[in-house]
């Protein structure tokens, strides 16, 4: 088993969703999709039950790894991304929901592994941090960064959401191979 830490894959509250098992809503994945352009093959390596998969598949007909260290019903499972091989000789874009307690390590490695784009759904206050800035931000920040205007309601699991919004801020970050400018914010209503 790799080094994590019990909080970080049981959750860290009784309040969190064991494995942080929070499905991307649709609607998350259908904005960052109409944003930016994927060429290639595409590796979700936390696809849970195939919530941003299923929509990358149907919507811009590209190829889809699904991996997840879990069995949700979805995808190749028992797959740790942060140690294993990748599931093809070369990885175009990774787009994924990353555990949150491991967003470091997976934004980290997704910048190793992808040849083209990196997109991450993320709390906004992972802009925030001293260590997250020296280890990826100061070397390898966002070209782009999509903040939802609206809070995202996700489901609990397999538990559905409630109706009202939720409680965090999230965005969209997206990295782009030889990307040359500033990082660009812009917001998603």
């Amino acid at each position: 088993m790799a080094n994590y830490t019990i909080n970080q894959m049981q959750g860290d509250s009784k309040d969190r969703v064991a494995h942080d098992f929070y499905p991307t809503p649709d609607h998350a994945t259908i904005k960052i999709l109409e944003r930016e352009e994927f060429i290639g093959n595409v590796w979700e390596p936390a696809c849970g039950n195939g919530a941003i998969s299923k929509l990358v598949e149907s919507k811009l007909k590209l190829p889809v790894f699904s991996t997840d260290l879990h069995d949700r019903g979805y995808g190749q499972t028992g797959v740790d991304f942060l140690f294993c091989q990748p599931p093809a000789e070369r990885i175009d874009n990774i787009i994924t929901n990353p555990p949150f307690g491991l967003a470091t390590e997976f934004i980290q490695r997704s910048l190793l592994l992808s040849e083209r784009k990196v997109a991450m759904l993320l709390k906004l206050n992972a802009l925030a941090g001293s260590n997250r800035y020296k280890q990826i931000y100061s070397k390898t920040p966002p070209s782009r960064i999509y903040v939802f205007c609206n809070r995202l309601n996700f489901d609990r699991g397999d538990e559905k959401a409630k109706k009202s919004g939720g409680v965090l801020e999230y965005a969209w970050f997206v990295w782009q191979r030889d990307w040359q400018a500033n990082t660009e914010v812009d917001w998603l209503i």
